[in-house]
């Protein structure tokens, strides 16, 4: 079970987040206090922005205050109940600290530092990383295409079990491709953009709830249209309808969703300024609802309407860590909600603002810059992965074509060569149509792992995917219609020839 955990926890991407997000946190809270255990006893109240660590903090502060432990060693038995390896080390560190009797204050501004050059550093190889798997990822579906199309043409050589030779290709391009897209996966987590707590608005819950089941309901829906018109000969019916019926709904989907995600960016690019100002305008005047006044005479953008709706409680008797964290909340960004619930207690605790403001600030804009680094290597993955699904598309539609001529042919010639043999349409439709779902999949699941701003991201990549692919097929399926009745003409004058002879 703890290693099923840790796996969720990394496909979250709450790993990396929850250690950023205590550093930070516990550097605010020096800034009030330089008692370690002041820190630790602030850090254990259950509205702590740092989730199921404060319960770890109150056990801590328990043993501590009732007990009479030493918070060195107080610290040092509850490890084995952290599993994130980073929050583990720090503690460790800051267990020997305490050891020491080191100034808190200056070792948490040593692990701030250290934080932020690992900020860097590390996304940098994640990101040099992908690149290259990028690059991989091309020539995999490059192989995809040509591997399926020669496939197809080796099961019609007359002898070979035609179902078993697809079913084989078909689930080794699926397995392929899923090795490729978690390995994409596990080397640059998400950097989730939406937060997850309440007052979630009801249209987002809705919306969510329609991502989440959209991806079964296209399956289904898919594999229904394939039984029922997998035998068609019509290609239209066949092989775009499947596609369009299951992609143009997660379309719709996704990009409704990413109008919350882009509205949430948004937010967060005058996040850094906004944090800074705040701590400058604590400082100065003294309070929290003293410095919406001041501040509000700058613009920042979206947070205008919520700065409003934060300087109104306030006047009407909001405590200041209250309002805040519920500024926090109405962004719908969890950059912004974590960074205001820190700035909430600090403020709270009575720690420095403008030093709070400084430090948020700085973090704020090395996850903006890591953030437009990402939709840059996002963007290449989609340069290539979009035109590739066009193309084996129009190719899977010219193949059947071709394979419906050769029929004729086959069939014409069966009795003095019997080199060949003809594939049921039924298969070639399912062979191709489960190749173009894989590619879709593993394309859009990658393309959102390397944005990793939210899952609609993924709805939306594999809606426009799959609405692409089935569009292309129509399309293309037209125009080699025209090649087919040329074909069909040459076989009625071959079979006209063969019967004067």
């Amino acid at each position: 079970m703890g290693a099923l955990k840790k796996i969720i926890a990394e496909v979250k991407g709450e790993a990396g987040a929850l250690y950023e997000l205590l550093i930070l946190y516990f550097y605010a809270l020096s800034t009030a206090s330089p008692n370690p255990r002041d820190i630790l006893k602030m850090a254990s109240t259950p509205s702590a922005p740092i989730r199921d660590l404060s319960q770890i903090f109150r056990k801590v502060s328990e043993a501590v205050e009732r007990w009479g432990y030493e918070l060195n060693k107080a610290l040092r038995y509850v490890l084995n109940k952290i599993r994130d390896r980073d929050v583990q080390s720090f503690l460790k560190r800051l267990s020997d600290s305490m050891t020491l009797s080191l100034d808190i204050r200056e070792f948490m501004r040593v692990e701030l530092e250290r934080m932020m050059a690992s900020l860097v550093d590390e996304f940098e190889r994640r990101l040099d990383r992908v690149k290259k798997m990028i690059d991989a990822y091309s020539a995999i579906l490059t192989s995809t295409a040509f591997l399926s199309v020669s496939m197809l043409l080796i099961a019609s050589i007359y002898g070979i079990n035609v179902n078993n030779l697809l079913l084989s290709t078909a689930i080794g391009i699926f397995i392929i491709l899923t090795l490729m897209s978690l390995l994409i996966a596990h080397s640059l987590p998400p950097d989730p953009v939406l937060h997850e707590e309440g007052h979630c608005p009801e249209k987002l819950k809705l919306l969510k709830k329609a991502s989440v089941l959209g991806i079964p309901a296209s399956i289904a829906i898919s594999v229904t249209l394939l039984t029922i018109f997998g035998a068609e000969s019509d290609p239209i019916k066949a092989m775009s309808l499947p596609l369009l019926v299951s992609g143009v709904p997660l379309l719709v989907v996704g990009r409704i969703g990413l109008r919350w995600v882009n509205k949430s960016r948004e937010i967060d690019r005058n996040l850094p300024s906004f944090m800074k100002s705040l701590g400058d305008a604590v400082e100065v005047s003294g309070s929290v609802k003293s410095a919406c006044k001041l501040i509000l005479m700058n613009d920042y953008g979206p947070m205008n309407k919520l700065l409003k709706k934060l300087k109104k409680r306030l006047e009407m008797g909001f405590s200041q860590r209250l309002a805040l964290q519920t500024f926090g909340r109405e962004t719908i960004s969890k950059l912004s909600y974590s960074m205001s619930s820190i700035m909430a207690d600090a403020l709270h605790y009575g720690a420095r603002g403008s030093i709070v403001g400084k430090a948020i600030h700085d973090y704020s804009l090395r996850k903006l810059e890591n953030r437009k680094k990402r939709m840059q290597a996002a963007g290449m993955l989609w340069g290539i992965a979009l035109p590739l699904q066009a193309a084996f598309s129009a190719i899977s539609a010219l193949i059947s074509v071709l394979m419906k001529t050769m029929a004729a042919f086959i069939n014409l010639t069966s009795s003095w060569l019997p080199l060949f043999a003809p594939i049921p349409e039924p298969y070639i439709h399912t062979f191709f149509l489960s190749i173009t779902f894989a590619t879709a999949y593993a394309s859009a699941f990658s393309f959102y792992r390397i944005r990793g701003d939210s899952s609609f991201s993924f709805t939306y990549a594999l809606g426009f995917l799959l609405a692409v692919s089935g569009a292309v097929y129509a399309f293309a399926s037209m125009v080699s219609q025209s090649i087919l009745r040329m074909a069909m003409n040459l076989t009625e004058e071959i079979t006209s020839l063969l019967g004067e002879l």
